[in-house]
């Protein structure tokens, strides 16, 4: 099977200056793709519960967080695009025939701080647009609603026929870099 893109900020399938956060192909590893896979998540993924999963990026070192744990690092220097016009896809990629299949929760892209450093215990409560350091650019999926509740209220434009659900009795274990809904085919 594809991967399955979690996030993507690119605005092609062959730009190197963006790039996706995935679901690892066939596997319950996370993967980032930007001109080639630069390394796996050395934990898996828990099937059937929520994970909650970070991509952290301090100085030109990337880490993973799976469910608060330090889940593998690669190293990455190139400047990273924004996803020019086109923005961030949550959920799904500019590549054809890669979706995230399953519940995404609480996406949230914070810049100009690296928030997980050290081991944490995952926040039971939504994520919010506070935080120690640095600015949250993009706060979405909190609810059965697609809407940007960062402070930049970003336009989301749904693509496809995903379906968004609420889920309050989840929550205790939801995810940073993703958002709660489900997308079909």
């Amino acid at each position: 099977s594809a991967p399955m893109p979690i996030i993507e900020v690119r605005t092609s399938p062959t730009n190197t200056t963006g790039f996706s956060f995935v679901r690892s192909q066939n596997a319950l590893t996370l993967n980032v793709y930007s001109n080639g896979y630069l390394g796996a998540s050395t934990n898996s993924l828990a099937l059937n519960q929520w994970n909650h999963v970070a991509l952290v990026r301090s100085g030109n070192t990337w880490t993973y967080w799976i469910n608060g744990v330090s889940s593998g690092s690669f190293t990455n220097s190139t400047t990273q695009s924004d996803g020019g016009t086109t923005g961030p896809k949550i959920g799904g990629s500019t590549t054809a025939g890669e979706v995230w299949i399953g519940y995404l929760s609480n996406i949230r892209i914070t810049k100009g701080a690296a928030l997980y450093t050290t081991a944490f215990t995952p926040s039971t409560t939504p994520l919010t647009t506070t935080v120690s350091s640095g600015t949250v650019s993009l706060l979405t999926c909190q609810s059965n609603r697609f809407v940007d509740n960062s402070a930049n209220a970003f336009a989301i434009t749904v693509n496809g026929s995903p379906r968004s659900e609420e889920h309050t009795s989840e929550l205790q274990s939801h995810l940073n870099l993703v958002c709660r809904l489900l997308l079909e085919k």
